[in-house]
């Protein structure tokens, strides 16, 4: 017989789970518990099978992670219906449901809150183990015997009949003695009498009590005989009527032997029939149980690969971002270079441009071109005409927003507040991280040809909107040279008003000039500017 002990538990409930098995071990407990017992490289479903047909007792750790895991269902399971003693242990106040119900709910319970080192459950599995497998003893020493029927009018029929026989028995003894005490008397009075030679008389009265004698003796032998005859009758009716009742008394036992073995045999149809009845039932708990544990591990395995094909879909978002973002410190990279190069270029520029201009006078309208291939329209100069701003002769041919957001980005302010100095405010863009990919109104700004381009801040802006002699100059001057005029549309500053609002100005020969401030998503065009 096996003496070992399985422990049935939840993952999370593990740490309890080892101190039972290390008090029922201490107290001399073979016990098996998972993983601990699992060959490396073993098949749990298999091994698991194999332990708890092979135990002598089952201890499920019950608590509301074991009331709910499939595992632990499946094994309480599979320890019913291998008929093994089993031992709920108590962990909290968590209620049975489901299959745990069906099967825990009539039995005894041990409450580990009130079970001090397991010394309860100690006991109870040693005696469940030592008590497994021994069959009870009878002391039946005839199990074959059938059950007798009493039979009181009979045993009176018998009495009544023994007092019977030996009444006639002693009437018959009576009249025997009787008649040799009369004989014993006559021979007696016979030889008292003197030998001599009797009288007539006497002669005649000695052979008339001699036939008295021998009538009486004829009657009483007549009544014995007849007496004998009555008593042979009387023994032949008891024979009859003994071998009757002994008839009687077979045919009622063959018909109670034959009643009893109809009975024995109902019987055991009833009890077999029960036992199928039982049996059905206990097969369809299992097969119940058996669909529930089909219908579980589908849900399972439906979780599982739903769960791996997200964090397939994750791991390759994440994937896809990392390269994303190496791709992207790449291009900034290849960006702060390209800058670095450019502005190099710029600061030997304007050193060429500063000798080769210092002594040129403009006025509005110029074209004003210089050796780094910048060329725009005067639309500003100083007191000495030396020095002055230029707007661009071209236009991108799409409007642009001022920043662009992928999904889930917040809009931020980034410090360009100056109105005065669009140089400034194109310097904050360019500090941004993602100013390449996310503010392209800058970008398209700061690559004309030449560089140090700039968008303008709203005030340079606001000399069109103010002055239209300006503006009709301006176009004049572009319109000659091959540019493209300033036309009926809204032009973004790179002023910045709050994280979501920049202001522009809109040029309308119907409505009028005027300066605005719009949503940092809004499609306007832009102008470059550059300072000389």
């Amino acid at each position: 017989m096996n003496k070992r002990v399985f422990l049935s538990y939840s993952s999370h409930d593990a740490a309890a789970a080892m101190e039972v098995c290390s008090a029922l071990e201490a107290a001399g407990i073979t016990c098996w518990i998972a993983p601990r017992d699992i060959p490396g490289g073993a098949d749990y479903g298999d091994i698991i099978d194999k332990a708890i047909i092979g135990c002598g007792a089952f201890v499920v750790i019950f608590s509301a992670h074991s009331n709910a895991s499939q595992w632990v269902r499946g094994e309480v399971n599979l320890a019913f219906t291998e008929n093994k003693p089993i031992v709920p242990y108590r962990l909290d106040d968590a209620p049975l449901t489901g299959a745990m119900r069906l099967i825990l709910n009539q039995m005894h319970w041990l409450d580990a809150r009130n079970d001090s080192n397991c010394k309860e459950l100690a006991a109870t599995v040693k005696r469940m183990l030592n008590t497994a497998g021994t069959t009870s003893a009878t002391n039946n020493t005839n199990p074959t015997a059938q059950p007798t029927t009493s039979t009181p009018n009979m045993n009176v029929v018998t009495e009544r009949r023994k007092g019977l026989r030996i009444s006639l028995w002693i009437l018959a003894t009576l009249i025997v003695v009787g008649l040799f005490g009369a004989g014993f008397w006559l021979s007696q009075r016979s030889k008292e009498v003197k030998p001599k030679e009797p009288s007539v008389a006497v002669v005649d009265s000695v052979a008339v009590a001699q036939t008295k004698a021998d009538s009486v003796a004829q009657t009483k032998a007549d009544s014995l005989a007849q007496a004998e005859k009555a008593l042979e009758a009387e023994r032949q009716k008891r024979k009859e009527a003994e071998r009757a009742e002994k008839e009687r008394i077979r045919k009622a036992k063959l018909a109670e032997e034959r009643a009893t073995r109809e009975r024995d045999s109902l019987q055991r149809v009833l009890q077999d029939r029960e036992r199928a009845a039982t049996e059905r039932k206990r097969i369809q708990r299992e097969l119940d149980s058996l669909e529930r544990v089909r219908i579980e591990q589908e849900l399972i395995a439906k979780q599982t690969a739903e769960r791996l094909a997200r964090e397939k879909a994750e791991r390759q978002a994440a994937e896809k971002a990392e390269r994303e973002r190496q791709e992207r410190l790449a291009r900034e990279k290849q960006e702060q270079e390209r800058l670095a190069r450019e502005k190099a270029k710029r600061e030997a520029a304007e050193k060429a441009k500063a000798e080769e201009a210092a002594h040129k006078i403009y006025k509005v309208g110029d074209l004003y071109c210089d050796k780094a291939g910048r060329k725009g329209i005067v639309f500003r100069i100083d007191a000495t005409g030396e020095h002055g701003t230029i707007i661009s002769l071209e236009e991108p041919a799409n409007n642009m927003e001022w920043v662009v957001l992928a999904e889930q980005e917040a809009y931020v302010a980034i410090k360009a507040s100056s109105r005065s100095n669009g140089a400034s405010n194109q310097q904050q863009a360019m500090m941004q991280s993602q100013y390449a990919s996310h503010y392209p109104a800058f970008v398209w700004c700061m690559t004309r040809k030449g560089g140090e381009w700039y968008m303008p801040a709203i005030e340079e802006l606001e000399l069109f909107v103010m002055d239209n002699s300006l503006l009709s100059t301006v176009n004049d001057a572009l319109k000659k040279n091959g540019g493209v005029p300033l036309s009926n549309k809204g032009y973004w500053s790179s002023s910045e008003v709050s994280s979501r609002k920049a202001c522009s100005i809109f040029l309308n020969k119907n409505t009028g000039n005027y300066s605005s401030v719009d949503g940092k998503w809004t499609r306007n065009s832009v102008r470059a500017v550059y300072r000389f």
